[in-house]
């Protein structure tokens, strides 16, 4: 009788034993959402709204651009119509307007697009009218062609002089490098065809290149690439290009619509998206504001007990003035304004990308909401299909509002540019090209984002506890200082050590007090977990793509190689050093491009719109006296000088790691004190 009783809950629940845990407000919830709503708005958002002809892509978006503010527009309009309060919120950018791209090989023409930021053959930056052009009074470039491989150093050795050449880069690395190499050598241009093996032929791909700008970079497909590769093994030939390319200031908008709480309206929970894109972004984020607008509907009827925010940002692909770091502009500029949301955010869903059909999703949260997701996937029997990751990452907007604002962020994704979440059904094969565009056949997982947003949502609004577990915080920081103390024994983690142990300790005892109270000590106690949260994680972190990372670890990683390299100059193997050496940050630069692109590459690190420098998230770097070094070892030979540079060298890389160390131990004796 109660195993009857216990399947007919199942079926009424429409789910499996696995989802007995759902309630049925829940399950509600979970019904009320409708994925065909988010297919309509998806459709009219990437094939009517702002869709436009431009250099950069049909259909782009771009910061501060009309289209921007066309998507905005009707984002305004969709949240009203749903009930929202709504207010809109202008941040500066460097914006961009492209003009149409005209490029030949040889009298044929070839479909191509301009690579954000760079610069065009003709145009006007901040007000002064300029021509990089030798025909048609500076507007067009004509010259020879030049294939220059994966345009790095050792091609250009291989092949030559390209003094005034274009040049043919097939990508490998992002195209931001290898197109100041192109100017450094002495290129007119740069044309590059896309990854090899990971986009479809006719694919044009489209990625910033962080104000490289010396010179016109412009992107065509593989199919192209291999036509002009065949013709230039058979003898020269000529190019031909022309491409406007207008720059200056500008502003783009976040668009916020909020539903105030019932009963806590000063904490909040929240959906986010950006609505910024590149060409016309049916996945890259069309249906990621029409996922947040289907889940802000479906709580408000529900009703919220917190405040209920729907963010949709601007510039999240780019507009960062003056800095390498030039993406996440929006969701930076509003929790920079915002202190008192991001220190009282319960919990956020990102949403940028959703449904996409592939077999496995990848689920990034931020460390102390790991257990809170877990459940979510237990619940919604998800655990044998979404992969669990710690932390999230810089790729998202996620960043901001976790890794910036110190709030509570998840976000899933069933694609990445990362090797280590890559699939065969990934969505990166139409990544940033005009192929991202809507086909039903592969949105068959709409279901799937929606129910684990909108149930995390729900839980977190309803939570009389919140889902803040500093327990797995402090086991992961445990972790992290263990292996960096492996790699860095010179170094003494003592303290650093001892005050995470004592933060471990004070986390256990307030969980404890926090279960076993109630009524409004729950709410101060709630407060105080919000608070340390918000003044510590964004101390803890560096920078990262692919996982949540501490501060010391790159530094570890740094003084383990240069330690190492050390090692091998004492006793004269100087490529065994050189290879050591190539594991500091930014010695791939080193490696692969010429010495005067390394120190350009270093200054463009330098931006104080950054938001890897408000934390000290940016990896600090040793001295450009690195490239010199590795430079000489890869020559093969050992002198009595560099065994005093390799020790400099690790005397900044240890000052870089005891830094950390200190302002790591300092955050946590502070937090410990606050938990107290």
């Amino acid at each position: 009788m109660r195993i009857a009783s216990f399947f007919g809950l199942v079926l009424l629940l429409g789910g499996h034993p696995a989802q007995a845990q759902i309630s049925p407000d829940e399950r509600a919830l979970l019904d009320a959402l409708d994925p065909t709503a988010v297919v309509s708005l998806t459709r009219r958002l990437s094939e009517e709204v702002g869709v436009g002809p431009s250099g950069a892509g049909h259909g782009s978006a771009i910061a501060g651009s009309p289209a921007e503010k066309a998507l905005a527009d009707f984002i305004e309009k969709e949240m009203r119509a749903r009930g929202f309060d709504v207010s809109r919120e202008r941040f500066p950018v460097r914006s961009y307007d492209y003009g149409e791209v005209k490029l030949l090989f040889d009298g044929s023409a070839v479909g191509a697009v301009t690579l954000h930021s760079s610069t065009g053959t003709w145009g006007v930056r901040d007000g002064v009218e300029y021509a990089n052009g030798n025909e048609d009074s500076g507007r067009e470039l004509r010259a020879k062609l030049v294939d220059a491989g994966r345009g790095l150093a050792a091609d250009y050795e291989r092949i030559g002089d390209v003094e005034g050449r274009v040049v043919l880069v097939r990508r490998g690395v992002w195209p931001s490098a290898t197109a100041l190499e192109a100017g450094v050598r002495g290129a007119l241009a740069v044309v590059f065809h896309d990854y090899p093996g990971e986009n479809p032929d006719d694919a044009l791909k489209q990625d910033g290149i962080q104000y490289h700008d010396d010179i016109p970079a412009v992107s065509i497909s593989k199919r192209d690439a291999a036509r002009i590769l065949e013709k230039l093994a058979a003898g020269e030939v000529e190019v031909a290009i022309s491409n406007r390319v207008d720059a200056g200031y500008g502003f783009s908008e976040n668009v916020i619509g909020r539903l105030t709480g019932t009963e806590v309206p000063d904490e909040f929970v929240a959906v986010t998206s950006h609505h910024d894109r590149w060409h016309q972004g049916a996945q890259d984020n069309a249906v990621g504001v029409a996922v947040m607008l289907e889940l802000g509907r479906a709580m408000k009827e529900a009703g919220t007990r917190r405040s209920l925010l729907l963010i949709a940002f601007g510039s999240e692909e780019a507009g960062g003035i003056g800095t390498q770091s030039d993406w996440l502009v929006g969701s930076y500029a509003f929790v920079k304004g915002h202190p008192e949301i991001a220190s009282r955010l319960a919990y956020a869903f990102n949403v940028d990308g959703a449904g996409f059909t592939a077999e496995t999703g990848h689920l990034f949260a931020t460390v102390d909401n790991l257990p809170f997701q877990r459940a979510l996937l237990r619940d919604l029997d998800l655990e044998g299909r979404i992969r669990l990751h710690e932390g999230v990452t810089n790729w998202v907007d996620a960043w901001s509002l976790g890794g910036i604002g110190g709030g509570a962020v998840s976000y899933l994704l069933w694609f990445s540019a990362h090797p280590e979440y890559e699939g065969p059904s990934s969505f990166s094969r139409y990544y940033h090209t005009q192929l991202d565009v809507y086909r039903a056949a592969e949105y068959q997982n709409l279901d799937v984002d929606l129910e684990l947003g909108a149930l995390g949502l729900f839980r977190a609004d309803r939570a009389a506890v919140l889902p803040i577990e500093f327990g797995e915080l402090a086991a992961w920081l445990s972790k992290a200082l263990e292996g960096d103390s492996r790699k860095a024994p010179s170094v003494s983690f003592v303290a650093a050590r001892a005050a995470a142990d004592a933060f471990a300790r004070s986390a256990e005892r307030s969980g404890a007090r926090l279960r076993a109270v109630e009524g409004s000590e729950v709410s101060r106690l709630n407060r105080l977990h919000l608070n340390v949260r918000h003044e510590l994680v964004p101390w803890l972190l560096s920078t990262s793509s692919s996982r949540a990372l501490l501060k010391t670890t790159p530094y570890a990683s740094d003084l383990s190689a240069l330690s190492r390299a050390r090692e091998a100059i004492e006793l004269g193997d100087a490529a065994m050093a050189a290879s050591a050496l190539e594991e500091v940050a930014t010695a791939d630069t080193a490696a692969t491009l010429s010495e005067e692109s390394y120190y350009r590459e270093r200054v463009y690190a330098f931006g104080p719109a950054s938001w890897g420098n408000d934390f000290e998230q940016d990896v600090r770097l040793v001295s450009p006296e690195l490239v010199v070094l590795h430079r000489r070892l890869r020559g093969g030979r050992v002198d009595s000088a560099d065994l005093e540079a390799i020790r400099r060298l690790e005397a900044q890389a240890r000052g870089h790691l005891e830094e950390a160390l200190l302002l790591i131990a300092g955050k946590l004796r502070r937090a410990t004190a606050s938990l107290e």
